[in-house]
C-alpha cells in the first residue's frame, strides 16, 4: 500500500524554508519571522521531524579534512528489485558511502564516495563491481570539484531572493588539522544540526561552552559549511530530478552562466561542478513531471 502523501499548508512551508536556511536557527527567532508563536512552531517543527519530511543536517567540506568526494553512477542489468536491495544492502555496509540515490533514466544508481586518494577511491569501486559483476553494466565515475547550494525559494512561492552564493566544498585552501573529538561533534552535527551544545556536551562529558567553542572554530575554519536541511521529496508528493550536464568548453564564462541560469529557476537548488564523464550535476524539486520539462 502506497504511503499517504502529508500535505503541507503554508506555515509548514515558511517554517521548512527558514530551516533550508539555517536549520540551528532557534525557535523563538524563526517564530519572529514568521509572527507566530513559538509554541506553534515548535509544535509543527516537531510533526515535520516525527513524521521524517525533514532531517536537520550539517554540510561539512569534507576536502578540509582530507577527504575527496566521488561521484559514481551505476547502470545495471539482469537485476530484479530483491537484487537491486541487496545491491544497495552492500553498499550502504561501506561507511564512507555519504549519499545513495536510486535513480530512473540515464543510470539506476547514484553514490557519493569519500576517499583521501584514487587509489582508496578504486579500491571501494571494484569491491563493488566484482561482488556485483553480472549485474554491472556501466560504472561512471567523477571527482566533485565543487558543491554549490541554493535556497529553496518555491517553498513559500516567491522568486529567488537570496544571491549570496552557498559553496560547501571546494578544492582549494589548506587542510584544517581536527582531533577526535572534533570529529565526535561533526559527526552529531550531521546526524542532526539541531542537536543543543548541552547535549553534544553530555554525550562527549564536556561543558556546552567547549562544545560551543570548538563548533565556531570549526564554521570559522569552513569546516563547517551551512546547516540545512534533507527533504523528503516522496512523503510530500514532489519529485527530484537529477540534471547530468556536459558541456564541450567549460569555460568559466560558462560555468558562471550555468549558475546564473540555475539562479534564474527557484526549483533548482543543487549544484555539483565535477571532473569525469559529465562537467556538472543540477538537482531540481517539482510537483510533477511538467514542472520539469517547463523549468529545462
Amino acid at each position: 500500500m502506497a504511503e499517504e502523501v502529508i500535505k503541507l499548508d503554508k506555515k509548514d512551508r515558511e517554517i521548512i524554508y527558514q530551516l533550508d536556511i539555517n536549520s540551528r536557527m532557534s525557535v523563538s527567532r524563526i517564530a519572529k519571522k514568521l509572527n507566530l508563536s513559538q509554541q506553534v512552531v515548535q509544535y509543527r517543527l516537531n510533526n515535520l521531524i516525527r513524521k521524517e519530511v525533514v532531517k536537520c543536517i550539517t554540510f561539512i567540506d569534507l576536502s578540509k579534512i582530507g577527504y575527496l568526494v566521488y561521484q559514481v553512477n551505476f547502470k545495471f542489468k539482469n537485476t530484479n528489485e530483491k537484487r537491486f536491495e541487496e545491491i544497495v544492502e552492500f553498499i550502504k555496509k561501506n561507511k564512507f558511502i555519504r549519499a545513495l540515490v536510486a535513480t530512473d533514466g540515464l543510470y539506476d544508481l547514484e553514490i557519493g564516495v569519500l576517499a583521501r586518494n584514487m587509489i582508496e577511491f578504486r579500491n571501494m569501486v571494484r569491491k563493488i563491481s566484482d561482488r556485483f559483476e553480472n549485474n554491472i553494466n556501466e560504472i561512471v565515475t567523477g571527482v566533485v570539484l565543487q558543491r554549490e547550494y541554493l535556497t529553496r525559494d518555491y517553498l513559500i512561492e516567491r522568486e529567488r531572493l537570496c544571491i549570496k552564493r552557498q559553496i560547501f566544498t571546494e578544492l582549494k585552501g589548506k587542510k584544517v588539522k581536527i582531533d577526535c573529538i572534533d570529529l565526535k561533534i561533526l559527526k552529531k552535527l550531521c546526524e542532526n544540526s539541531r542537536a543543543s551544545s548541552v547535549e553534544i556536551g553530555a554525550g562527549l562529558k564536556m561543558s556546552a561552552d567547549a562544545i560551543i567553542k570548538r563548533i565556531k572554530i570549526l564554521e570559522g575554519k569552513k569546516v563547517i559549511r551551512k546547516y540545512g536541511i534533507y527533504l523528503d521529496n516522496e512523503k510530500i508528493g514532489q519529485l527530484r530530478y537529477i540534471i547530468l550536464i556536459r558541456l564541450h568548453n567549460l569555460t568559466k564564462k560558462r560555468e558562471e552562466e550555468l549558475f546564473k541560469f540555475c539562479m534564474n529557476h527557484q526549483n533548482m537548488f543543487y549544484i555539483n561542478r565535477l571532473i569525469g564523464e559529465w562537467d556538472a550535476e543540477i538537482n531540481l524539486e517539482v510537483q510533477n513531471h511538467y514542472e520539469y520539462r517547463k523549468a529545462i
